[in-house]
């Protein structure tokens, strides 16, 4: 859900905000939890949920026993707790500006700081104006912040946990202002059905998943020049191969994205990392892709190296017969890819893929470089591709431009 507020912000603001040009941390607060997503110049890097919603908080400092203080300052350890969550996982990521997605507390803001002026999008709360809000809540009970500030009960049960975590967000980005947006899930929905926001989904979703992709690979310090070039080079081979390998357009977003993540094992370690990479990609939340999907791409990128499946694979035995074959078409591809780099030295300048009157095919690879290594991975690597296809695979070295 959080991709339709990504974007409703996008449309939203795009003549009074350059959404395209910040890094973004964008929280939509509900009753039962606090969505958060990162985004990089426009681009969505990272989704997840924390269970730290006003109706939760209410009932949790309501379960607490202390005094109202007490209970104040207990919220705030929880409520940074789990927050800086994100600070932990985005250490290299530096935070332009938060804004954060409200639809109930906003319109009492004025009723509680008379002075607060509105700009025309949005609230622009200085961390100063933060801790205000939250020291003229924090005394009081209920009933007392809904008679003093003309707020609805409901309100004004929930806003002093509001008022936590827009100070607990300002301690999270360089700059000092929280952004609060008045906007809601549904108006975002509503938003996308009637204007599509201008873009083609299927491009839009790929690119999304590829920036995904270069986050978690500088995340775990992977080679990404290594997993670009993989990337490309799978890419080439699978718009060439697709037709021969009965590919659909689906199946070029799930190599794509094997590509740049089969290495990401090596944060466990670098022997058997095929096997570590599966289960840290099957554990991963990827931007709208379902655990069917996740775990599809977490096969291909299993078998980039070693043995094809065995019966003693559990994630690649509860796929379907129809999938288990397509794992075993794109990863053939993945490993061919994997073998051309196989220095991490980015040898080849330009590729072509040649087929003669049989079916039978020849990667030309155009380089300068000594290519020997790459040449003998090869021919290990291109066996599971002529046992799937039946046709033979041959590589061919030049060294003209």
């Amino acid at each position: 859900m959080v991709y339709y507020i990504d974007f409703f912000l996008s449309h939203k603001l795009k003549k009074t905000y350059p959404v395209d040009k910040k890094n973004l941390l964008i929280a939509e607060l509900g009753a039962g939890s606090l969505d958060v997503s990162v985004m990089e110049k426009g681009l969505t890097l990272m989704n997840v949920g924390f269970p730290i919603g006003t109706l939760r908080l209410f009932q949790f400092m309501e379960n607490l026993d202390g005094s109202l203080q007490e209970v104040h300052e207990a919220t705030q350890e929880y409520i940074e707790n789990e927050i800086f969550f994100l600070k932990k996982n985005n250490a290299n990521l530096v935070i332009d500006d938060i804004i954060l997605i409200d639809e109930n507390y906003s319109v009492y803001i004025q009723n509680i700081l008379p002075n607060k002026r509105r700009d025309s999008d949005f609230f622009k709360f200085k961390a100063s104006e933060a801790q205000e809000f939250l020291a003229r809540l924090k005394p009081m009970n209920v009933e007392e912040i809904a008679n003093n500030y003309n707020i609805p009960t409901d309100i004004a049960s929930t806003i002093t946990g509001f008022a936590i975590i827009l100070n607990t967000l300002l301690k999270l980005n360089k700059n000092e202002y929280v952004y609060i947006l008045e906007a809601s899930l549904s108006e975002a929905i509503m938003m996308h059905l009637l204007f599509k926001f201008d873009m083609e989904e299927g491009d839009n979703k790929l690119n999304q998943l590829v920036s995904v992709a270069h986050f978690l690979c500088r995340k775990y310090g992977l080679d990404l020049n290594h997993l670009k070039h993989v990337a490309s080079m799978t890419d080439q081979m699978f718009m060439a191969f697709k037709d021969i390998l009965g590919l659909d357009a689906n199946d070029r977003l799930y190599v794509l994205l094997a590509s740049y993540l089969h290495d990401i094992g090596m944060f466990v370690n670098n022997r058997s990392h095929h096997k570590h990479s599966e289960y840290i990609i099957s554990a991963l939340n990827l931007f709208r892709l379902t655990e069917h999907e996740i775990n599809l791409i977490a096969c291909i990128a299993r078998y980039h190296r070693r043995s094809a499946p065995l019966k003693s694979h559990l994630l690649y035995n509860s796929l379907s017969t129809q999938e288990q074959i397509k794992v075993q078409k794109l990863s053939a591809l993945l490993r061919i890819a994997n073998a051309l780099d196989r220095s991490h030295k980015q040898k080849i300048k330009k590729m072509e893929i040649r087929f003669n009157a049989a079916g039978d095919a020849t990667i030309v690879a155009f380089t300068h470089a000594n290519f020997l290594l790459e040449k003998e991975n090869f021919l290990e690597k291109k066996e599971l591709f002529e046992e799937i296809t039946g046709n033979k695979l041959t590589l061919t070295v030049s060294s003209q431009d």
